[in-house]
């Protein structure tokens, strides 16, 4: 096995498409919508993944996968699933004004979280944007809801680190993710 440099994080792959859901609240309600990752246009043998050239590096393999409507590759079931673990998420983790959070299918075709975005990209041709197209809310209105939501949000401060309880980190505070 080779040396890693630096702190890495090995997770089980996930052989199922990378759903993506939005989430936009607007004065008490939660609105989603649900895209995935498209890897169809990619060359033959490109690892499904969403990678650091997936989605910066123009002219490699994995840079043409795009985002498209969930129900192109997965069924209505599937997505309202996803919906619904997406907004326990959203409410377990304390999120506010807009996340997305990032799920892949297991063997099983279950979605399983990956990643939480609280802040997610905001370009016109990113996932965000195309999910909340699928909503009928087009770009601009979208930057500005965003906007509008932070302007009129309570503003939630992060609570003092803590003290781990573990033997091994007594006495250092606990390193915010």
């Amino acid at each position: 096995m080779r040396h890693l440099e630096g702190p890495c994080l090995v997770e089980r792959y996930l052989p199922g498409p990378e759903l993506n859901v939005a989430l936009l609240p607007r004065r008490g309600t939660v609105h989603t919508a649900t895209t995935a990752v498209d890897f169809r246009r990619c060359p033959a043998g490109t690892l499904p993944i969403v990678s650091y050239d997936c989605k910066w590096t123009p002219g490699t393999p994995a840079y043409h996968a795009r985002s498209v409507d969930a129900r192109e590759l997965v069924d209505e079931a599937t997505i309202a699933i996803a919906e619904q673990i997406a907004r326990a998420t959203f409410v377990a983790l304390g999120c506010h004004g807009y996340a997305r959070v990032d799920m892949r299918l297991d063997e099983d075709g279950l979605p399983r979280v990956i990643d939480v975005n609280p802040n997610p990209d905001l370009h016109p041709e990113a996932g965000l944007a195309i999910a909340a197209g699928q909503i009928g809310i087009p770009y601009d209105d979208l930057v500005l809801r965003i906007a509008a939501e932070a302007r009129t949000e309570k503003v939630h401060h992060a609570r003092p680190t803590y003290r781990a309880q573990r033997s091994r980190a007594a006495g250092r505070p606990a390193r915010a993710y």
